[in-house]
């Protein structure tokens, strides 16, 4: 989403066009039929700051920052971030703490056993950033564009990842942080979720006693 697509903020509640940042703050429903056409939107009064360039969902658990470029989410049963981590800082959930120098990075706990993270005994971290086909290849073009030049082959690549987590939930010192290879399988269980640091070459983490 770029500042260029969204309209100001007169022309976005007077006109006919709908606001794109709609879409951030709630669930759009599309119908196809026969008969007129017709347009029905909620109020974004309270989601959308465009000062601030911020966008909060209808229940407050997703806030995307369009300035930074951070999607950050805090529902009770999954938590993280997506967008320039390195940009951000520190980022914080109400049970999650991320530090990377990732500028395109994914991080987001989940939990499996179906309870609040504050509370679950079995949760999932997942992280990813940029990825590839091996062999893809992208040559100079004009306006300053790249043109594909291989589309690349299987197995996929993605870029080394890097960061420190921290479970803040109560009782994060009695858990373990178990890295998973990519088919879910343990590789090895690194230290306490109180504190650890990503691998470069790990995409999933279990956590649990």
């Amino acid at each position: 989403l770029r500042a260029a697509d969204l309209p100001p903020a007169a022309a976005a509640a007077g006109s006919a066009r709908l606001d794109p940042l709609l879409h951030f703050a709630g669930r759009s429903e599309v119908r196809f039929h026969d008969g007129p056409t017709r347009v029905s939107t909620l109020s974004l009064e309270g989601l959308v700051d465009r000062k601030r360039r911020l966008v909060r969902s209808s229940t407050g658990e997703i806030q995307l920052d369009y300035e930074r470029g951070i999607l950050r989410i805090d529902a009770p049963r999954a938590q993280g971030f997506s967008g320039n981590l390195a940009a951000a800082g520190p980022l914080a959930t109400r049970s999650l703490h991320v530090e990377s120098p990732l500028d395109l990075g994914h991080i987001v706990l989940v939990s499996l056993d179906n309870e609040p993270l504050e509370s679950s005994r079995s949760m999932l971290l997942q992280v990813m950033s940029e990825e590839q086909t091996t062999g893809f290849r992208t040559k100079p073009a004009s306006n300053g564009r790249q043109q594909i030049e291989s589309i690349g082959v299987n197995p996929w690549q993605a870029r080394w990842l890097a960061g420190a987590v921290r479970l803040t939930r109560p009782g994060a010192a009695g858990f373990t942080v178990t890295a998973l290879d990519a088919n879910g399988y343990p590789r090895k269980d690194l230290s306490s979720a109180e504190s650890f640091s990503l691998l470069p070459d790990c995409l999933y983490y279990h956590i649990h006693p």
